[in-house]
């Protein structure tokens, strides 16, 4: 590949459309453009099109000398649409499902396969030779490296993933004296550790996951995925469908795997021990959520007990 034009090349073709002849601009830029430069840095020569020059001329007049520098980019060498951690989250729920071949390993490009198959991620999100790279670059086939990972699992922005799972909450006496279990129904941004809604509900079951879910979408925003527990109320059919119409990932985390979900994890667990210890009985279902909205939404949370 042919190295870039120097900052000093640049402005040479500059100075040589200002000095060129012809009528209008467009005449001396194309002048220009017939004409071989040498550059005194790489010694490889060049010819420039009209429009680029056309281009390098707007850029100096309307922005200033700097703009002819070759610049490298920001975010060069990062991965722009999937982390290395998410990477290596879908690996890891995916490798235990696959069989070695008779030499004892899984081919690169059958587990990159099963990951668009089953929508861990899309080759738009990551092309195969990306994939390729980051599994050779991060180490990514070997156990240590992906428990590293995943213990990092977490998202630059907020909205890029929702994590969501149930808790078991207080019983509560009805009127006719009996005592019905609640189920807290919460979801939490796995960047900024906000929790987008937390509801209580006498039921854990689809009706009431669907019912918080839109809570959560009128209050916080659309993510771009959902990382759920494989519960039957999160793997129905309304969810996913919910998904799809609004261009969402859905993913699950892996059977009995806790550290997969430890964001939401450590919110139920901080619940329970700075709220729910502090609150033992509640009148009714309306009373629980109106405290529970006052504490997620309050500083309280965040205290140390």
């Amino acid at each position: 590949m042919a190295a870039k034009p120097s900052f000093e090349l640049r402005l040479r073709v500059l100075n040589a459309v200002h000095d060129a002849p012809g009528n209008s601009l467009r005449e001396r830029i194309k002048f220009v453009a017939d004409k071989t430069f040498i550059d005194g840095l790489s010694a490889h020569p060049h010819r420039f099109t009209w429009r680029t020059i056309s281009t390098w001329l707007y850029r100096h007049k309307s922005r200033g000398i700097a703009t002819l520098e070759n610049k490298t980019r920001s975010d060069k060498d990062a991965y722009r649409k999937v982390q290395v951690n998410q990477l290596a989250e879908a690996i890891h729920e995916v490798l235990p499902t696959l069989a070695h071949n008779k030499v004892g390993v899984i081919p690169k490009s059958v587990l990159y396969r099963v990951l668009l198959q089953r929508g861990l991620l899309s080759r738009s999100q990551l092309a195969p030779t990306t994939f390729y790279r980051m599994i050779r670059t991060h180490q990514l086939l070997d156990d240590k490296a992906v428990q590293k990972q995943r213990l990092s699992f977490a998202m630059q922005f907020a909205n890029q993933l929702w994590q969501a799972d149930t808790l078991y909450g207080p019983t509560i006496k009805q009127a006719d004296g009996q005592w019905r279990k609640t189920f807290l129904i919460a979801f939490i941004d796995d960047a900024s550790g906000v929790v987008t809604h937390a509801e209580f509900f006498y039921r854990d079951n689809t009706e009431n996951m669907v019912l918080a879910f839109r809570s959560a979408l009128y209050k916080r925003g659309k993510p771009e995925c959902l990382y759920f527990n494989n519960g039957a109320n999160y793997s129905v059919k309304e969810i996913l469908q919910a998904c799809v119409r609004l261009d969402i990932h859905l993913s699950h985390a892996p059977i009995r795997d806790g550290a997969a979900k430890g964001k939401i994890e450590r919110f139920f667990r901080g619940f329970r021990d700075r709220f729910l210890t502090l609150h033992p009985s509640f009148a009714s279902l309306e009373e629980l959520n109106r405290l529970t909205h006052e504490w997620v939404e309050g500083p309280i949370q965040f205290e140390v007990a």
